[in-house]
């Protein structure tokens, strides 16, 4: 019994040294450019677009993985990146410049965001639409919840940005962006 208790302190001491898996991560906040400039389209969004008096380019587009839409007339646009509104005034002077159209009317809104990942100790982990002004604890509410194993505290959270996959820790109230991947890791006690 004796050499169960030590045994058990020991494995104790272990883990508390190690560390939770999140104990070395800085905080992943939002940069400046995500904050000042809103949603930036991604491969993966469905947008709607309408032009005023061209119902062939008045459809819905899925972002391709190279981050462009191809446009009927036009041919592909480079979208990632970019806001509705970038979008809308780019098309809208492509269509003036090849004498499509002199003052087109273009409107571009964002049909269906890209999913945001959230695996670990959630009941349903998996891929979902991202909402926005999404937290961390709304994705966690949207995967089931928390499993009973759950750290409650602090996450992991996988983001890309301009290419690079950069990591950090996360809390209930940190906000995430589509293409996110939320780990929750197991409670060590």
């Amino acid at each position: 019994m004796m050499i169960r208790s030590i045994l058990a302190l020991l494995i104790a001491l272990t883990l508390a040294a190690c560390g939770s898996p999140t104990s070395r991560l800085e905080p992943l906040p939002l940069t400046p450019s995500q904050l000042e400039t809103g949603y930036q389209l991604g491969s993966g969004d469905k947008v709607r677009m309408v032009v005023g008096g061209f119902t062939n380019l008045s459809i819905e587009y899925r972002v391709s993985d190279s981050g462009t839409i191809s446009l009927p007339m036009v041919g592909a646009i480079d979208v990632a990146g970019k806001t509705t509104t970038q979008v809308e005034q780019e098309v809208a002077a492509i269509l003036t410049r090849e004498e499509l159209a002199r003052n087109p009317s273009v409107n571009v809104q964002v049909e269906e965001y890209r999913h945001f990942f959230i695996t670990g100790e959630v009941k349903r982990p998996g891929s979902y639409p991202f909402v926005p002004g999404m937290s961390v604890l709304t994705a966690i509410s949207i995967a089931g919840g928390h499993t009973f194993r759950a750290n409650t505290k602090s996450y992991s959270i996988n983001r890309t940005e301009n290419g690079n996959t950069v990591k950090g820790k996360g809390t209930d109230d940190t906000r995430i962006l589509p293409g996110d991947t939320i780990v929750v890791h197991e409670s060590w006690f």
